[in-house]
């Protein structure tokens, strides 16, 4: 059998690796942050429906991901503060990246370029979402905002810039 750490750190794409892991409770983030050659990470936790916490949640790309599409897509019960941060290379938010955090308090996306492909869905549903930050996000090239924050009714802060 060949180790986990060992899969990781040579992968470069691991769309949905623990999509729908009902059983997953805590997020193991640290386990992909030093995979040098990992391109993708859209669907990572997608589904993962009892995740309540992660392991880090101040969450830097490796330096080839472009593509968080999904990545955390219906996590409904993960609690805290998210903090993703890029490396000012071009990203795939794609559609429903944070969608349906039902329990997320806030959240911080940093220095992206993001892909004309949109933000569809990009935070909707997140009922309990106070505060937005994009910083250093360029968002220029993005051609679909439908629904991207729809239904965060309790969301009194966004910031950009």
């Amino acid at each position: 059998m060949i180790p986990a750490h060992f899969i990781l750190n040579n992968a470069t794409n691991l769309q949905s690796f623990q999509q729908s892991d009902s059983n997953l409770q805590i997020g193991n983030v640290s386990q992909f942050i030093n995979a040098k050659n990992l391109t993708c990470l859209g669907g990572y936790f997608r589904n993962c429906y009892n995740m309540t916490s992660l392991d880090i949640y101040d969450i830097v790309l490796p330096n080839n991901c472009n593509d968080i599409s999904g990545m955390f897509n219906n996590c409904s019960n993960l609690q805290g503060n998210l903090n993703i941060v890029g490396h000012n290379i071009e990203v795939d938010t794609g559609w429903f990246t944070f969608a349906n955090m039902q329990n997320l308090s806030s959240l911080k996306v940093s220095n992206m370029i993001l892909k004309p492909g949109g933000m569809w869905g990009f935070a909707e549903y997140c009922n309990n979402l106070t505060s937005i930050t994009l910083e250093n996000v360029d968002t220029s090239n993005v051609s679909h905002f439908n629904y991207a924050f729809m239904g965060c009714k309790n969301l009194t802060t966004f910031n950009a810039n």
